[in-house]
């Protein structure tokens, strides 16, 4: 009898037991006391700022600006690669550069776009006299080094300032400051210039030997004149040419890029001085320009193709702060001068660089006296503005495309 009821007991445990189970197995997920993970809904959460921009080794690796005036329509364009300016300039073939400092090394979406879109670097900071050799035969390279290695791992051509300053601002004190013979300072320039070349040799290929040699009224404050008179370019180039004969060896200055400029007399007399012994490549014009008075494109052609050798721009920046109007007309205004310099670099046939003094309108020397200055091709968010797109129009043209 006892085994019956166990028996019983058994026969509705079991009973139950399946209908349970069949139950569940009819069960929907939403209906289920124990969700599975995909129906386990997730609280909504404030939205996550995006990441911020990685360096890549390829320069290319981010998509390039797209101007507005692209067709969104024009099928055959949506499916070519974003073009960049150092792409369009290689096709030309012609350097397109930017003004590097380590200051900004640490600021990635600097080191984005620099890598993208140029194919030069105006090296400055580091490379001077009084930052590379602030002790006699002390040299410290590391500033420098770490510009070039930037440079290098994103396959750019390097120019450097500036081998043999003429200011005593850019040279170090023990220079300045010490009554060396005219014997002693010819074999410490040629030491000077000889251990930085060498130090560079293969990776630095455009030299600015000397730049803004003093006209004759202001040669007092040219410590290299003092010593040796205008004799001391012969020096310093010869040296330079002796240290590494086949980097391009230029003479830089400023208000050399119309007929009528402060130094274009000069320029052309140290070109003409240098050129008869075979020691200059190369003349760069600085271009810090007023906005609210460019320079015609005639002129600027002109002024070019008067000094007989290739031509750099070397430092380009346009000064906003005088010119009235809304931003867009401010911003409209500034393109066209920008467009008028690289179409009269392009058509000048001598032109061989183009060379921007800095990208970023926050980051530029010139928004120290005036933020409205807006000098650059790029806002301070470093977004291209429409004198970008003014360049890279005149680019493609000049590629055909």
């Amino acid at each position: 009898m006892n085994k019956l009821r166990v028996s019983v007991v058994t026969l509705l445990a079991c009973s139950l037991v399946i209908s349970f189970i069949a139950c569940r197995s009819q069960a929907s997920p939403e209906s289920s006391p124990f969700p599975t993970p995909e129906s386990v809904t997730t609280l909504p959460t404030e939205p996550s700022l995006p990441p911020s921009p990685q360096p890549s080794s390829e320069p290319d690796s981010v998509p390039a600006p797209v101007s507005p005036e692209a067709n969104d329509e024009d099928e055959h364009a949506a499916t070519q690669e974003p073009t960049t300016l150092r792409q369009l300039a290689g096709e030309k073939p012609m350097l397109i550069g930017t003004y590097f400092t380590p200051d900004w090394f640490s600021y990635q979406t600097w080191r984005e776009v620099v890598g993208r879109e140029f194919n030069m670097a105006m090296l400055y900071p580091g490379l001077l006299w009084k930052d590379i050799e602030p002790r006699q035969n002390y040299f410290d390279f590391s500033m420098g080094d770490e510009q070039v290695q930037f440079a290098l791992s994103k396959d750019m051509v390097i120019c450097s300032h500036l081998l043999a300053p003429s200011s005593s601002y850019d040279n170090p004190d023990w220079v300045v400051n010490s009554y060396f013979s005219e014997d002693e300072l010819k074999e410490i320039l040629r030491n000077h210039i000889a251990t930085v070349m060498n130090h560079y040799k293969g990776q630095i290929s455009l030299w600015m030997v000397v730049e803004e040699a003093y006209l004759e009224s202001y040669t007092g404050e040219d410590f290299l004149y003092q010593k040796f008179s205008y004799d001391y370019l012969d020096l310093a180039y010869q040296i330079a040419r002796d240290t590494d004969p086949s980097a391009t060896l230029i003479y830089n200055d400023y208000d050399n890029h119309t007929p009528d400029g402060a130094t274009t007399g000069l320029t052309k007399q140290i070109v003409e001085r240098l050129k008869a012994k075979g020691l200059i490549d190369g003349v760069g014009l600085e271009m810090h320009l007023d906005g609210s008075n460019p320079p015609s494109k005639q002129d600027m052609i002109n002024t070019m193709r008067g000094y007989g050798i290739p031509v750099y721009v070397t430092e380009l920046d346009i000064d906003m702060k005088s010119v009235p109007g809304t931003q867009e007309e401010r911003y409209s205004r500034q393109a066209e001068i920008y467009r008028d310099i690289i179409e009269a670099c392009l058509e000048s046939g001598v032109c061989e660089g183009f060379c921007v003094w800095g990208i970023g309108d926050k980051y530029s020397w010139l928004e120290w006296t005036s933020s409205k200055a807006d000098p650059t091709m790029y806002d301070d968010d470093l977004n291209p503005k429409p004198a970008y797109f003014a360049v890279f129009d005149a680019l493609a043209h000049a590629v055909g495309q």
